[in-house]
Order: C-alpha cells, then structure tokens, then sequence
C-alpha cells in the first residue's frame, strides 16, 4: 500500500466516477483503475461496486474511507509545516482576548497555528470589550476573541462567530432568591446588579447595548452597575450587595462555590456571542494565516 493508492481511492471516493477522479489527478482513467485494483487486492477486500453506468463504494469501503482522508491530511499538514520551517516564514501577531473569557477551544487553534508556523511569534494583551475595538482600529493588536456587539460605527472591522456563552447570576447564599435553581428576568427587577465593564469606546456605548439585550422593555428597577474585574464582581454579590451577572465561561465561578450560588437565567439561553474579531484593513500577512486556523478550527468543532 502507498499513497499514491490512498490519493486515488479518496478522489474516486469523492467523485463516484473514475473518470473525473482521473482529470482532478491529472493521470489516465487507467492508471486510477490500476491503483486502486492493486489496492483491493493488497487489502483482499473489494471497496467499489462498479459498472459501465454507476459507481459506489460498498460498506468495506465507507469503512476504510475516513481513515483515508485522516492520513491524507495528517500528510498534507506535515509537508506544509516542513514548507513553512525551509522556507523561514516569519512574522508577529499581536492577540487581543477580552477579560475573564477562559474557555479553552482557542488553545487548540493557537497549537496548531505553532506547529505550522513556528517563525511567527504571539503576544497576547488582555482588555475590554471597547478596548479590543479600539485598538483593532489603530492597529495595537491584529486579531481579537471578544465579546459580540454592534460594530456598525467601525466598517472596517470584520467578525466571526466563535461559541455562544450563557449569562448566569451570582447570589449570596443568603440571598432571598438563594433557594431557587434558576432564575428569571423578571426576578432582577427590583435587584442592584453587577455586570463587568466592557465600555472604553464611546461610539459603540457596549452599556447600553447590555443594558438593553437583558432588559428591552426597560422594566429593570434596580440599580445596574458596571464593575471593572469580575473578581469585585464576586465579592459584592458574596457580600450580599447585589446579584452578578457573569458568562458562564469565567473561572472564578468555582472559585467562590462556597459563598455564592450560580443560577442560570431561563429567558437567556445565549446572551453572549463570543467572536473572532479582526480590521479588514490590517496588512499583516501573518494575519491571513491565522484567520485560515480560526475559520477551520471552529467548522470542525
């Protein structure tokens, strides 16, 4: 068996027809039918039902299939990241990540963008939501995971949905609403919250964009106060000040298990959109490559 056998079985897998598999490897309709006849007989095992008219694969060979494409494209990556180390790609990317986000699926792009561009060094900077904005507009940081808002006011900022995270409220465990295993809006009505600050640019204004994503109807009575690390967010509703509203993605919810109580918001399944975030405008080439990861990445999730 070789690869060449495995690169033929795959196209006539993806095509269903010899001869088309044979103009996309730019080779004879013979040379494809060799292959892969040597191929089932290596294998003793017949992978294609064929005739003058129809072609498809029998269930040994739906079976072999996915493996096939699997090494194909762990040889694929392979030559790309010998290309890449002989070639001396290099290049810097500077990433912006919103504050408190702690979810870890971007890890796995990070690794394996490293892999295959090992030359391109990472800096990472922590802000708020505005802050991300802002700096992508000056060209402080290429790229971003943040928090989704309505970006209108900057044209030449691009997104791409990422996940979604749930908003969850923090109560005191001596708080009157403490018994109750979920919450609704309707609930935080009359209670001061505490939300994480996102705002450091005032054409997007993210506080009313909050404000009106949890309360459209402007019921809420309470007061409704924006605090700038999660942390302190966590303390107060310990305290019994007031109730927090955190994603569900930050780390510091197990942390306080002790003191506080987390109960989901029912009428809020997914209030936050968590985005890759770039400016269109921006003419760092590494930042091309990236993207490519992210877009990838996140379509096989």
């Amino acid at each position: 068996m070789n690869i060449r056998q495995l690169q033929y079985f795959a196209a006539v897998a993806g095509t269903l027809n010899f001869t088309k598999a044979a103009r996309k490897l730019y080779v004879s309709q013979t040379a494809v039918t060799q292959q892969i006849q040597a191929l089932e007989k290596e294998l003793n095992l017949v992978l294609f039902k064929r005739n003058h008219r129809h072609v498809e694969l029998t269930p040994e060979g739906k079976a072999f299939l996915p493996s096939v494409r699997s090494i194909l494209h762990e040889l694929q990556e392979a030559e790309e990241r010998c290309h890449n180390l002989t070639t001396g790609i290099t290049g810097f990317l500077t990433i912006g990540i919103v504050k408190d986000y702690a979810a870890v699926d971007f890890v796995d792009v990070l690794d394996k963008f490293n892999r295959h561009y090992p030359n391109i060094s990472l800096r990472f900077l922590r802000l708020t939501a505005g802050a991300i904005h802002e700096a992508l507009v000056t060209g402080k940081i290429d790229f971003a995971i943040n928090i989704k808002f309505d970006t209108d006011c900057f044209q030449e900022l691009r997104t791409w949905d990422l996940s979604t995270a749930k908003l969850t409220a923090v109560v005191s465990r001596n708080h009157p609403l403490a018994w109750r295993d979920t919450l609704t809006r309707a609930d935080l009505d009359d209670e001061d919250l505490f939300i994480l600050e996102t705002q450091d640019n005032e054409k997007i204004d993210e506080h009313q964009q909050v404000y009106h994503s949890l309360f459209p109807d402007n019921t809420h009575r309470g007061k409704f106060l924006f605090i700038p690390d999660v942390e302190t967010i966590f303390f107060l509703a310990s305290s019994n000040q007031g109730i927090g509203l955190v994603g569900d993605y930050v780390s510091q919810l197990s942390l306080f298990g002790k003191h506080v109580k987390n109960l989901p918001l029912t009428d809020i399944q997914h209030p936050l959109t968590i985005v890759a975030e770039w400016n269109e405008t921006n003419m760092n080439p590494s930042l091309p490559r990236l993207l490519e990861m992210v877009k990838d990445g996140n379509k096989r999730l």
